[in-house]
């Protein structure tokens, strides 16, 4: 893996039997069904399913011809608990600098007349 790329996104995608592999950057891989990611297979052409050209999301089209994106960071997520944690650890550090950030937007707006 080089620098630029990221462990959640992904590489590859195989449907077969109603679930999908998918391997990630790093190497990690996960078969998981295709219902525990929200994904009813008679809505969907499952023929279709793909990964998104540099693999932020995995691609399907549904029967009415409109592609659905679900997110290579989340998905990730759903099948790594280590990248799960580490997610919510980043998540949780970026709140500090949010709310410093909106204390000073809310410190510099113009007040109401």
């Amino acid at each position: 893996m080089t620098r630029t790329q990221r462990p959640n996104r992904l590489v590859d995608a195989k449907y077969a039997r109603l679930s999908v592999s998918l391997t990630f950057t790093d190497g990690c891989s996960n078969r998981v069904r295709l219902t525990e990611l929200g994904i009813r297979p008679a809505d969907y052409k499952l023929k279709t399913l793909r990964v998104s050209s540099g693999g932020a999301c995995l691609l399907v089209d549904t029967l009415g011809g409109e592609t659905i994106e679900l997110d290579s960071s989340t998905l990730r997520s759903d099948l790594d608990p280590t990248y799960a944690v580490e997610l919510r650890d980043t998540l949780i550090a970026l709140r500090g600098p949010i709310a410093e950030l909106e204390k000073w937007v809310i410190n510099r707006l113009p007040s109401p007349k």
